[in-house]
């Protein structure tokens, strides 16, 4: 037999003997087997593996087949050395394997699975703690990048410092900005110690060593200068990280530009110094309490009122530093300011000064303090001693009322003299005019008219004192009524054409086409006004022309100029000109000026009234123009018929509304003349002698009621000032007889030497049809009597 013929045997009874062996191995060790390494189980593995193996090899290659045929062995060295008659260590190996994998699922396996599951899940939990490690690695790399973001962003210079190496670690990039010092500048201490302003550098580095040394947060300001040597403030803000031992390993800072708010805080600093001057230099006293009324401060003033000393008057209530009846008043007040949360200024109050009894007068003035949610969270009062003041003002009412006294007297003087005056200058008006009318010689014809000319300046002067007077009262009122401006204009310069005729010179007027030609105004007072510009035009003016412009300024006020060629005016006459009873001189002497130097007076403050401008412009020799601007508003054209029109009477301020034209119920229709002066009453008559009326007399208002209701009259010419029973209650009694017999009004005119405009509503209150101041003229009274008869 060869070598090769006994390997394969050896081999598997070595094998056999190996399972043997570790068998015994195993339950020697069963009370320790969990120390049996990592290579044994590898190895029992192994023979399990091979074990299988022989198993497999054995039952279909060996012992099955061997025993199938029969070929038993001959001998026990046969059965132990022939390779085909191995089946006993084979089947030894098949039984070892056997109790090894019994082994192994018994006891190993389970051990085996339990030390795979625990390596498994340390592989996985150490998988885990990589994976969670890498995410807080990305989160902090994020963070920092976002917190580099932030500090370089951020209008601060962030900074890290080494006290051991004394240079720093780290200076964000503003400080190029804030500074003017690049990142790469910043060193060394010594650095920021020479970018200290001179005046702060010893204290600030012996300030920031000794708290470095301390391990200290510490915060504090100084000045920098910057590259280009600006001085900016800053603030340092410094936190210290120390070792387990108590000392700085490092530095960390924040440096914030504080310029601003330095500037602001000094700002409010010497606002505050400001405020606490004009606290103290103010006259008034002043106090200022919270909203529970406790005094929280005062100035020197309101202590010295108080007769206490500042510090004895703050945390007292504020009512209780006056008398009781003051200090109630004084809390209804501040209550007042602190219910609405709005000022109250101006209010005058009476009070006693404290302990000494007198009194005085006070001006109060309360201003609230409101909080963000603008509730009212304190009151500053404010007291002025206005006593002087007050007695001045007592004084000057005094004197205003004595002053308002003797107008009204006056004012009634000059009506009672108007009146007194009027009456007898309508007497003679009308007499020198019914003597014009009479056959007379030359030279008595010339009296006449000297006689009307001195009548018609006496009753002019009359006219302007009583115009000067209301105006000084006050008591001139001007009416708005639509009237026909460019009628008013031909009319009013029609009256001198006359005049200017018998001097030789031009009288013209023109309107421009876009002067409007109905207004709303006072046509009464544009017409004296015009009249008076005219008037003096005319008579100041011996040779050349005088002209009436009326045009429309770009504004659409209408402007009229009254140009002439007369004497012209200095620059000194100017100046005085509208003053009362100023006149311009002749140029030569034998002229006569016949005129009181009222008339520019009253113009001026009519047009005043007017809201319009009045103003002069001349040259002496060469003539004068008076410019006068108006705002009359522009009003459709009355219509073609009125059941009731309004009459404008020039010359004597007649403003009130008349009756249609009626027809006369009788062929000759009677009027009842009453007036209480027979020469007024002798005049009508001879103006109505010639003309198709009955005439009838009365001497009062009783006697003419009595004749109204006795007899069948036509018209009235009613007086208003007599005695007995006025002009007014008897065109009263007069309307309520006819009204309780219905009977139709008659036309009642009432002739009064009272030019007021009082006059005129009175007397069309009390139911006259028209009103005529005297004096009366013929013509104009004919012409209303026959507009009513």
């Amino acid at each position: 037999m060869t070598f090769f013929n006994w390997l394969t045997p050896l081999t598997y009874w070595l094998l056999t003997a190996l399972w043997l062996v570790i068998i015994f191995l195993y339950y020697r060790a069963a009370q320790r087997r969990e120390q049996i390494s990592d290579a044994m189980r590898i190895l029992l593995g192994v023979l399990l593996i091979d074990g299988i193996r022989t198993l497999i090899e054995s039952f279909y290659f060996g012992t099955w087949y061997t025993a199938r045929v029969g070929l038993l062995p001959e001998s026990w060295h046969t059965f132990l050395v022939q390779p085909h008659l191995v089946i006993i260590p084979k089947l030894i190996n098949l039984i070892a394997a056997v109790l090894v994998l019994v082994i192994l699922l018994r006891r190993w396996l389970p051990q085996l699975i339990q030390e795979g599951i625990e390596k498994t899940d340390t592989i996985i939990r150490y998988r885990e703690e990589i994976k969670q490690r890498e995410l807080a690695e990305t989160r902090l790399s994020k963070s920092e990048d976002m917190f580099r973001t932030l500090v370089e962003s951020a209008q601060t210079i962030f900074w890290r410092f080494d006290p051991d190496q004394g240079k720093y670690l780290y200076i964000s990039p503003q400080s190029s900005d804030l500074l003017g010092y690049s990142p790469e500048s910043w060193t060394n201490l010594e650095c920021w110690v020479e970018r200290l302003h001179p005046d702060d550098r010893e204290w600030a580095l012996a300030y920031r060593t000794t708290c470095t040394a301390r391990g200290e947060n510490h915060s504090h300001e100084y000045r920098c200068l910057t590259k280009r040597g600006r001085t900016v403030w800053i603030q340092d803000v410094v936190s210290a990280i120390n070792d387990s031992e108590g000392k700085p390993r490092e530095l960390l800072g924040i440096m914030f530009d504080i310029t601003e708010q330095k500037a602001l805080a000094e700002s409010l600093e010497r606002n505050r110094d400001d405020y606490e001057i004009m606290l103290e230099s103010s006259p008034a006293m002043i106090w200022y309490i919270d909203h529970n009324h406790i005094v929280q401060r005062l100035n020197t003033h309101a202590a010295e009122f108080s007769k206490m000393s500042a510090k004895e008057v703050i945390g007292k209530q504020f009512r209780d530093l006056f008398p009781h009846g003051f200090s109630e008043l004084q809390h209804q007040e501040n209550a007042a300011v602190f219910s609405s949360g709005k000022p109250r200024l101006g209010v005058e109050c009476q009070g006693p000064y404290l302990q000494e009894g007198s009194i005085l007068w006070f001006r109060t003035d309360r201003i609230p303090h409101l909080d963000c949610n603008g509730a009212v969270r304190g009151l500053s009062i404010f007291f002025t001693d206005i006593s002087d003041q007050k007695e001045i003002q007592i004084d000057l009412q005094k004197t205003k009322e004595a002053a308002d006294l003797a107008n009204r007297t006056k004012s009634r003087f000059l009506a009672t003299m108007s009146h007194e005056i009027r009456t007898p200058l309508n007497t003679i008006l009308g007499m020198g005019e019914l003597l014009q009318d009479a056959s007379l010689e030359e030279k008595q014809r010339e009296y006449v008219q000297t006689l009307n000319r001195s009548s018609e300046a006496l009753l002019s002067l009359i006219n302007d004192i009583l115009d000067l007077s209301n105006l000084d009262a006050g008591q001139l009122t001007l009416e708005q009524t639509t009237f026909n401006l460019h009628r008013l204009i031909a009319e009013t310069s029609k009256l001198f054409s006359f005049a200017a005729n018998d001097k030789g010179i031009a009288l013209s007027h023109s309107m421009d086409t876009s002067v409007p030609r109905w207004v709303m105004g006072d046509p009464t007072r544009l017409r004296q006004i015009l009249l008076n510009l005219i008037g003096n035009a005319v008579h100041y003016t011996r040779e050349g022309r005088v002209s009436v412009e009326v045009t429309t300024e770009s504004s659409k006020r209408i402007l009229f100029q009254v140009v002439d060629t007369g004497i012209g005016i200095t620059e000194s006459q100017k100046k005085e000109i509208f003053r009362p009873f100023t006149r311009v001189e002749p140029l030569q002497p034998t002229e006569q000026l016949h005129r009181a130097g009222l008339g520019l007076t009253i113009c001026r403050r009519l047009v005043s009234l007017m809201a319009g401008e009045l103003s002069l412009e001349s040259q002496p020799g060469e003539g004068s123009s008076f410019r006068l601007v108006l705002d009359l508003p522009i009003v459709p054209g009355p219509e073609e018929r009125r059941a009731r029109t309004t009459a404008v009477l020039p010359q004597e301020g007649e403003d009130i509304s008349i009756e249609g034209p009626s027809p006369s119920r009788h062929p000759q229709p009677t009027i009842l003349i009453v007036d209480d002066s027979e020469d007024n009453r002798l005049l009508i008559q001879a103006f109505l002698k010639d003309s198709p009326y009955t005439l009838e007399m009365a001497v009062n208002g009783a006697d003419a009621v009595s004749h109204f209701k006795d007899g069948e009259i036509d018209l009235v010419l009613m007086d208003i000032r007599m005695p007995i029973m006025d002009g007014y209650q008897a065109t009263r009694a007069i309307r309520e007889w006819e009204q309780e017999r219905g009977k139709t009004a008659i036309p009642i005119i009432a002739l009064t030497a009272h030019t007021y405009s009082e006059t005129t509503a009175r007397v069309q209150a009390c139911g006259c049809d028209l009103h005529l101041a005297k004096p009366v003229r013929k013509g104009r009274l004919l012409e209303s009597i026959r507009h009513y008869l």
